[in-house]
């Protein structure tokens, strides 16, 4: 209700809002929906000292930089068209949570080096932006890097110092150089990837192995062709595989589960697989914790349902 309060505010006059009904809310955990230079000028004016804002179109870089510059702020969702780089937020060593959201023009984050941000969610907009300044996040916990197919990632660009414990990549990021240097990561417990940063070859395999602590893995059926035979990821209870690339893709995954995740408590195949031919799911029968089982496929082009136990909850679509 909170939220949707703040969200409403450009709907009516500014000033008279601000004074009935933004001044009134509870501030815990609120984020300030910012649409305007006039809002920000109305938090000064009452004297309301949020610390969590979501900066809209319709602000200046000129006027965010100003409240930015005499504000502490703990929480920051960035969607701006004017900035090239995060200046503003220099010597914001209590900023704990960036969300860098539609910023066309930004190429910069230099800026955030020596922050002291857990949790950084940046949706890159082009192939300009280096994110090699995140290597000096040493109190890092979560990342969510998108963007379109141009911009590059690699885990050298990551804080190897910092507690992260959660990375996903999503768009159509790719990673500079495959996987090498993930394994350094070994406090990584949630590892989510795209089509174009999932493994290709043995070798980002064997960085993912080396994730001891990794529980939750997301990554295309078609990274399983690389898998080595050896491979073992006994720590990951839960798997999410994008389908696509044909039934024999499929099954190649389904049939290296139990040898290589035989911890597995759930597992999903997503995506479009109304291309795919028959799945045989008689081999997961051999998964020993087994729970719950989703595939978006036709029951009708399934076999060896009848030889999973009982206590496994499937579902097709």
């Amino acid at each position: 209700m909170r939220s949707q309060l703040s969200w409403a505010w450009s709907r009516f006059e500014t000033a008279q809002y601000a004074e009935e009904v933004i001044a009134r809310l509870d501030p815990a955990n609120l984020n300030y929906a910012i649409r305007s230079d006039d809002q920000l000028h109305q938090l000064n004016r009452l004297e309301l000292e949020p610390e969590r804002l979501d900066i809209r179109a319709g602000v200046s870089l000129e006027a965010l930089a100003s409240y930015v510059s005499r504000h502490r702020l703990a929480l920051l969702m960035l969607s701006n068209d004017a900035a090239a780089d995060l200046g503003f937020l220099v010597g914001h060593t209590e900023l704990r949570s960036l969300v860098i959201g539609a910023c066309p023009a930004l190429v910069d984050v230099t800026a955030l080096s020596g922050l002291s941000i857990r949790h950084l969610d940046i949706a890159g907009p082009g192939s300009d932006m280096d994110l090699h300044p995140l290597s000096q996040l040493g109190n890092l916990e979560t990342l969510m890097v998108s963007g379109p197919s141009g911009l590059e990632w690699s885990p050298q660009d990551l804080p190897v110092q910092a507690p992260l414990s959660s990375l996903s990549v999503s768009g159509e990021a790719r990673p500079r150089r495959g996987l090498e240097g993930l394994g350094d990561f070994t406090q990584l417990t949630s590892l989510t990837l795209n089509r174009p940063s999932s493994p290709a070859s043995a070798d980002d395999w064997e960085q993912i192995c080396g994730l001891s602590r990794l529980t939750d893995l997301s990554t295309t059926a078609a990274s399983f062709e690389t898998l080595p035979a050896t491979a073992l990821l006994n720590s990951v209870s839960s798997l999410s595989l994008i389908g696509g690339g044909g039934e024999r893709v499929v099954q190649v995954a389904v049939n290296r589960l139990v040898k290589a995740f035989p911890g597995l408590i759930f597992c999903e195949f997503t995506g479009d697989m109304t291309a795919e031919g028959d799945v045989d799911l008689s081999p997961l029968a051999e998964l020993p914790h087994l729970q719950s089982l989703s595939l978006a496929i036709d029951r009708d082009r399934v076999r060896g349902i009848d030889t999973l136990p009982s206590w496994v909850d499937l579902h097709l679509l």
